[in-house]
C-alpha cells in the first residue's frame, strides 16, 4: 500500500487565501481604490481665482497668467496661451455687463484694479487708487473692499470711488455681492446687508450678524447665503432662514454654483473641505449638491453626496467622485454657460486649492473629475 504523502500546511491555506482575497475585493474601500483614475497634469496649475464669463469665453487666472477658453470646432472648448494682464499676482476676476473684465493685480503688496473691454489689451481703472482687496459684481455694478485696519473693510460702488457705501465703511471682509431685481444683498464674514438702492444706505439683515458668512449667490427667485460652517441660508429683506447644515467635521470654502443641465436636474453645489486641511485627511473634500426648484429652494431638500443618487446628480458615480475631485478642497467652482458647454450642459470647471483648474467632462468612454489639460 502506498502512503499518501501530507501536504504542507501553507498548501492547505493557500485556496483559503484566495477566497479571503476575491471577498475582500467587494469592501466598498477596494471598490472606490479601483474606481481611481490617472491624474491628468493641469495645464491651469497652482491655485487658480474665481471663473468668470466675458463676450463668450470663459476666464481664469493663475499666479500672474489669465487663460480664456472659447468653443472650439470637435466638440471641445480650447484654452488660450497666458495672457498679460500687465501686473503681478492676480488676486480674482469680475464682469460688469458685457462691456468690462476687471482683474485685481498685486503690484509691490498693493491690490491694483486693472479693467479690459476685450479681455487682451489691460489698463489701470481710472480714480481707483486704493488697495483693492476683494471685486464682485451685481447688477452689473461693481463693488470693491479696501482694507481700512484692524481687520475692518469699507466697501465701495465704482461710481463714487472716494466714499464708501453708507453703512458699509467699516465691515469685515466682503465676500460677495447679489442683486434680486429689487434689492442689492451685500455679502460680508460679519453680516449681510441690503441697499434698496444704490444711492440709500445699508442696514444690516436681522440676524445675519455674526455668522461668518462667506459667500452668496443668486438662485433665481431665491438668494443663498452660506457660513464657513456649512449652515445654508435664504436671503431676503425681512432676513435670514437656515436652509440646511453640515452635519460632519467640514467647513465651507465659499464655492457656489448652480448646476442646470439638460436632464432636468438642477442643484446647488457648495464647495467643502476639512477645518484644517491636510493633503492626507481624507477622501471628502470637493463639493457637496442640495437639490433646487426652478427658481430656488426646494422644500425639505437637503445636501447629498454627488453620486449618490446618480439619476439627479452631477456625476454617475460616487466613488469615482471621492478619488478625483473629493481629494481637493475647492475654492471656485464653475457650470459653463450653454454656449460652451455642449451636448449636454454637463460640464464644470473648478479651481482645487493647488492643484490646478479641474473640470468634469467625458474622457475616453468615462464622465469623470480630472485636471483640465490644454486643448
Amino acid at each position: 500500500m502506498v502512503k499518501q504523502m501530507k501536504k504542507p500546511d501553507y498548501l492547505i491555506l493557500i485556496p483559503a487565501l484566495i477566497i479571503l482575497t476575491f471577498s475582500a475585493c467587494n469592501d466598498p474601500v477596494f471598490y472606490t481604490i479601483s474606481s481611481e483614475v490617472p491624474v491628468i497634469p493641469a495645464y491651469i496649475d497652482g491655485s487658480p481665482t474665481n471663473f468668470v464669463f466675458f463676450k463668450d469665453c470663459v476666464y481664469v487666472a493663475s499666479g500672474s497668467s489669465l487663460y480664456s477658453y472659447s468653443a472650439g470646432t470637435d466638440g471641445h472648448g480650447t484654452w488660450s496661451d497666458p495672457i498679460s494682464v500687465s501686473g503681478g499676482w492676480i488676486g480674482s476676476l469680475a464682469v460688469a455687463g458685457s462691456s468690462m473684465l476687471y482683474a485685481i493685480c498685486l503690484e509691490n503688496s498693493t491690490g491694483v484694479l486693472r479693467q479690459s473691454n476685450n479681455g487682451t489689451d489691460w489698463s489701470k481703472t481710472p480714480n481707483i487708487n486704493h488697495d483693492v482687496k476683494a471685486i464682485f459684481t451685481a447688477d452689473n455694478q461693481l463693488f470693491f473692499s479696501v482694507y481700512i485696519g484692524d481687520d475692518d473693510y469699507a466697501v465701495y460702488h465704482i461710481n463714487k470711488p472716494d466714499t464708501p457705501i453708507s453703512g458699509l465703511g467699516k465691515v469685515k471682509e466682503f465676500r460677495g455681492a447679489v442683486y434680486n431685481g429689487v434689492t442689492y444683498f451685500i455679502c460680508t464674514t460679519d453680516g449681510i446687508y441690503r441697499l434698496a438702492n444704490l444711492s440709500a444706505g445699508a442696514a444690516l439683515l436681522q440676524d445675519s450678524n455674526g455668522k461668518d458668512f462667506i459667500g452668496i449667490i443668486d438662485l433665481g427667485n431665491d438668494v443663498a447665503a452660506i457660513t464657513r460652517n456649512g449652515d445654508l441660508y435664504l436671503v431676503s429683506t425681512t432676513g435670514i432662514e437656515r436652509k440646511a447644515q453640515f452635519t460632519d467635521k467640514r467647513s465651507a470654502t465659499g464655492a457656489l454654483t448652480v448646476f442646470d443641465d439638460n436632464h432636468g436636474r438642477r442643484l446647488l453645489l457648495v464647495g467643502r473641505m476639512d477645518i484644517t486641511y491636510s493633503t492626507t485627511s481624507g477622501y471628502t473634500f470637493g463639493y457637496i449638491e442640495i437639490e433646487l426648484d426652478a427658481d430656488g429652494f426646494k422644500q425639505g431638500a437637503v445636501y447629498r453626496m454627488p453620486g449618490e443618487n446618480p439619476s439627479y446628480s452631477t456625476v454617475d458615480s460616487n466613488e469615482r467622485f471621492i478619488t478625483t475631485i473629493g481629494k481637493n478642497p475647492v475654492n471656485h467652482i464653475f457650470h459653463v454657460p450653454s454656449s460652451l458647454n455642449y451636448p449636454d450642459m454637463s460640464l464644470i470647471f473648478a479651481s482645487t486649492q493647488k492643484n490646478g483648474v479641474w473640470s468634469y467632462r467625458e474622457r475616453g468612454t468615462i464622465w469623470q473629475w480630472n485636471a483640465e489639460e490644454e486643448r
